[in-house]
């Protein structure tokens, strides 16, 4: 049975949940943070929590492809680049259809085609669809094509990325079979319309649950509101979640203030300093809540100013590979064994054995053309000369042995840093060991293992304020909300391989495909949730039965302050967001100096009265070693 239970509040939720029998049934969502918040109270209700009680649905997807097509191996996107670029090699360079694409757009383009790509049923009705419609096939059917032959290639390699699952299992037909829980569905706007086709079919077998947010602005978002009016035709039965505790209304304060800032670091300084006002004001820490389209671009500057503030937080302190100065030489060492005329890799590689100063280092290699040119500098082309010619192509384990050859040793150890094997073997479990690519592919493979592998350097304190992502910070207990970074360029991206809007409607009207558009707005769409207060919902009508009206639910004591930087941390102008300039009632605020805006214009030894951990004598003799002015 498939049916829908619309929400206005995530209180709603939090609810519902309660009174879920989890020995029986399965949670879905759409985050990782989201899963680990929800399995901790599970922990805290039952004693112990299995791995099937709450899933994300990628999970869910991996485990029944794991069941119906074991075959298949699910790679990463680096991977399935790697394995593209080399697809793309073997196509006609004469014909003028493949000149000039690469492998990223050739996977845009079987990202977005996906439902259509890997199920024969679904090609052959678009495909008789299209020639009724000449002029939408002129206009989609080049893209449709790309996408239909790289999905092809895949499928004989039984290779897949997690985002093609779904659609993978579309022709499956012992799915429901293979999976015997009530699920319940809770997935915002981060639904596919493949997925949302499985859990249709699903609901012959199992109760399927689906959690359908409804708001005034839901049809600003077709593309979300396309899916759910999807299953809205397939359920058997519509109802409104009830009101939160014990029926009486709750009254709301809501205040919301939008402040502008140069940049990042502005914004950075600003948050702090409120942060800390409110705790001295009694707030709690796991009261307040620092959220951001990309919580990862603030971090590492926004962990040291919450460290020197003794503000704790609810995120981990990592540390990728690639940061590391031996991992950055060895990637540089190996780029350059490579004859790649890249400048910042010799320098990374030979400067420290030039004997030169590095302004006439730079001065010699800067700009190379040709393998000549490194003759500059001796001892540089020396070793150079020195390393073997690469093959064209190579396989994984060839590559992996000759990369090892230049690591750096260290006297002390012989073997490799653990951090380092923990990168090789997902480097290991991902490329096989048949495959076949060029050295300069596999060395980008190898790159992007090191810059996704992360060190903890700090554990997360749970005690702290909640520091995350807008798509992965639902929380009721947050009364005091800080949004980072708010502006056109973070809420939305565009992509000029995407269809039109008309496109997109004509084909989700005529044929119920939702293709993604242009413009990905799935973060406006969250920031717009947490800053719409909750309205009387009007009865809910459909085929299937009448909804019970939704009461009237108002949050209590909510202060939220959104900053709009005007530049991003590269310089770059940003956008204003038309969803704030849509908001009469939000006027633009201007904050007042921070303590940290007195720090930066003092002096050094001035600003030890802030009670900073600084060494002032130990920095200012660096200083003067940098400048020259003392050994």
């Amino acid at each position: 049975m498939l049916k829908l239970w619309t929400y206005t509040t995530r209180q709603q939720i939090e609810q519902k949940c309660e009174q879920v029998d989890f020995q029986n049934e399965t949670w879905i969502l759409p985050d990782l943070r989201s899963k680990i918040q929800l399995q901790k109270q599970l922990f805290s209700k039952y004693g112990y929590t299995l791995e099937n009680f709450v899933m994300r649905a990628s999970d869910l997807w991996k485990t029944l492809l794991r069941k119906s097509m074991p075959e298949y191996e699910v790679v990463s996107r680096d991977y399935a680049g790697l394995l593209a670029k080399g697809f793309l090699k073997e196509l006609p360079p004469e014909d003028p259809l493949f000149v000039g694409l690469t492998e990223s757009t050739w996977l845009d383009q079987l990202n977005r085609w996906s439902a259509v790509a890997f199920s024969e049923s679904m090609q052959d009705e678009l495909t008789q669809y299209l020639e009724l419609n000449p002029d939408l096939k002129g206009r989609i059917v080049q893209d449709f094509y790309f996408a239909r032959i790289l999905a092809l290639f895949f499928a004989k390699k039984k290779k897949t990325t997690a985002l093609w699952i779904p659609a993978l299992l579309q022709d499956q037909t012992n799915l429901p079979q293979l999976w015997n829980r009530a699920l319940w569905i809770d997935l915002r706007g981060e639904i596919s319309l493949s997925e949302a086709e499985l859990f249709q079919r699903f609901s012959h077998l199992v109760d399927v649950n689906v959690l359908v947010p409804e708001s005034p602005f839901e049809k600003d978002y077709p593309g979300i509101l396309r899916i759910y009016d999807y299953l809205r035709s397939k359920a058997n039965a519509i109802s409104a979640l009830g009101r939160v505790g014990d029926g009486t209304t709750m009254t709301i304060s809501k205040t919301q203030k939008v402040y502008g800032f140069s940049g990042p670091l502005a914004e950075v300084k600003s948050a702090v300093a409120q942060i800390r006002v409110w705790l001295d004001q009694g707030v709690y820490p796991q009261e307040i809540g620092l959220l951001a389209p990309e919580i990862e671009n603030y971090w590492p500057c926004l962990s040291s100013y919450l460290q020197i503030e003794g503000i704790p937080a609810q995120k981990a302190v990592v540390s990728r590979l690639m940061t590391f100065p031996s991992v950055r030489l060895w990637m540089a060492r190996l780029h350059s064994s490579m004859n790649v005329k890249d400048y910042f890799s010799l320098e990374k590689a030979h400067f420290s054995r030039a004997q030169i100063r590095l302004e006439e280092f730079r001065a010699l290699l800067y700009e190379i053309y040709e393998d000549r040119d490194l003759m500059r500098i001796q001892s540089v082309f020396a070793e150079i000369q020195r390393t073997p010619a690469w093959p064209a192509r190579m396989t994984r384990d060839e590559f992996l042995g000759r990369s090892l050859n230049l690591w750096e040793v260290d006297q002390s150890s012989l073997t490799l840093p653990p951090e380092i094997k923990k990168a090789l073997e997902k480097f290991l479990r991902e490329a096989s060991a048949s495959d076949e690519a060029s050295p300069a592919d596999w060395f980008k493979f190898l790159e992007s293992m090191m810059g996704q592998t992360e060190i903890q350097i700090r554990e997360a304190d749970e005690s702290g304020i909640v520091v995350s992502s807008l798509m992965s910070a639902w929380s009721s207990g947050l009364k005091k909300i800080i949004f980072l970074g708010i502006s056109d360029e973070g809420l939305k991206s565009y992509s000029r391989l995407g269809l039109s809007p008309v496109d997109t409607r004509q084909l989700s009207q005529d044929l119920g495909l939702v293709i993604e558009s242009a413009e990905k707005n799935i973060k406006e769409y969250e920031l717009r949730w947490w800053l719409t207060e909750t309205e009387t919902d009007p009865e809910v009508k459909t085929e299937v039965g009448i909804a019970t009206k939704a009461e009237v639910v108002r949050e209590i004591e909510k202060e939220i302050e959104i900053y709009e930087p005007l530049t991003d941390w590269q310089g770059q102008l940003l956008n204003h967001t038309a969803l704030l300039l849509d908001r009469e009632k939000l006027q633009k605020n201007v904050k007042t100096a921070t303590r940290w805006d007195q720090i930066q214009s003092l002096g050094l030894k001035e600003s030890l009265k802030f009670d900073l951990p600084l060494n002032a004598v130990s920095v200012d003799r660096k200083v003067q070693e940098d400048l020259g002015f003392q050994k």
